[in-house]
């Protein structure tokens, strides 16, 4: 029985393993043809049977080795050293006498004295089989090792996966709450001047809920687009005129995958401490193009340090998109807030791989 988990349970092992002895004994056999030329028909095709029957002999001690690895896999050195020797031992005597009755049934040899063929055997190739066994005990050992490391990187990269999705759902938890609350706060400043402006957001934070609760790491560009526009669009039922928004996105960057609310903390950070520090309104821009395999994206926003006030306010909107884009990019990703005096704005830069959902 194979032990769970071990080389003899590895997928397509007895089909490599027949492969490989098949292979062998096809040229054990033409080797035969040269060493005993002049041979009968039928003593050729006895060659052939004394050499596949060396092969499948072989087939099975490789089996018997890899299980034997299998079994000690977990014992102590001080075990599993001795057994090893001795199975060593036993496969090279098992093949001895097993390549000796071969050759005196089958092989070129019939009818010679089986105790004398074992003497001869024992003189001229005991250390050659044994070499042999040794090579394949080591090739056993060399696929435990292969074995034990890969499975390792599979459960290593599982655990990473299942920690990275905790985290974003961590900070998913964190952010829908935070845009619910400032989304909210927003309506219900407006509905004491303006009711129907206010019912009219209302009916749009239907949609972008149904967005931010939905499950998933990742989604195209053109899907968080979809939602920031949403988002910009209730924003503007609340400042009326006094929000512009211009919309720049290379086409062919609208299916690579970003992560999921990217865009509306930026644009929700550059409303709280721009547009709403403004007098007379500003303007948003995103733009975003595709540059030597990476996706750039640019949120600018009209600056009102020109009127004396800061708009270098960074809440937990701007943590969160930074913390997914690690989280999802690793260092493949960068971040960074610029302000531009001379043209009175403040614009965030994000660059992150050019990637695209499988189809």
């Amino acid at each position: 029985m194979a032990i769970a988990g071990g080389i003899t349970s590895l997928p397509n092992l007895r089909r490599n393993l027949t492969y490989i002895w098949f292979l062998l004994g096809i040229e054990n056999w033409t080797r035969y043809l040269v060493w005993y030329p002049g041979r009968t028909t039928i003593e050729q095709l006895g060659l052939g049977g004394y050499a596949m029957l060396g092969a499948a002999m072989w087939w099975v001690l490789s089996w018997v080795i890899f299980f034997m690895i299998d079994l000690t896999a977990t014992w102590r050195r001080r075990f599993a050293l001795p057994l090893a020797g001795a199975v060593v031992l036993f496969c090279t005597a098992v093949s001895i006498v097993i390549r000796g009755w071969l050759l005196v049934t089958i092989g070129p040899y019939p009818g010679y004295p089986l105790a004398k063929e074992l003497v001869l055997l024992l003189r001229g190739d005991f250390y050659l089989t044994l070499m042999w066994v040794v090579a394949v005990a080591a090739m056993g050992r060399g696929l435990q090792w292969w074995h034990v490391e890969k499975t390792t990187a599979v459960r290593q990269a599982r655990l990473e996966t299942e920690q990275a999705r905790a985290e974003l759902s961590a900070v998913a938890a964190q952010l829908e709450p935070h845009f619910l609350f400032n989304t909210l706060s927003a309506i219900s400043t407006l509905a004491a001047r303006d009711a129907a402006a206010a019912r009219e957001m209302l009916a749009g934070l239907e949609d972008l809920m149904m967005y931010t609760t939905r499950s998933g790491d990742a989604v195209t560009l053109a899907e968080e687009l979809r939602f920031a526009s949403l988002y910009l669009r209730l924003q503007a039922v609340r400042f009326a005129e006094r929000l512009e928004v211009a919309i720049d996105i290379e086409p062919r960057s609208l299916d690579c995958v970003v992560p999921q609310l990217i865009l509306q903390p930026v644009l929700e950070n550059a409303i709280r401490h721009g547009i709403e520090q403004l007098e007379n309104g500003g303007c948003i821009a995103i733009d975003g193009r595709l540059e030597r395999g990476r996706l750039l994206l640019f949120i600018r926003n009209t600056d009102p340090g020109s009127e004396g006030r800061s708009s270098a306010g960074h809440g937990i909107g701007l943590a969160c998109v930074q913390a997914r884009l690690g989280l999802l990019f690793g260092e493949h990703h960068s971040f960074a807030i610029d302000r531009d005096v001379n043209a009175s704005s403040v614009t965030v830069r994000m660059s992150m791989p050019e990637l695209r959902k499988a189809s």
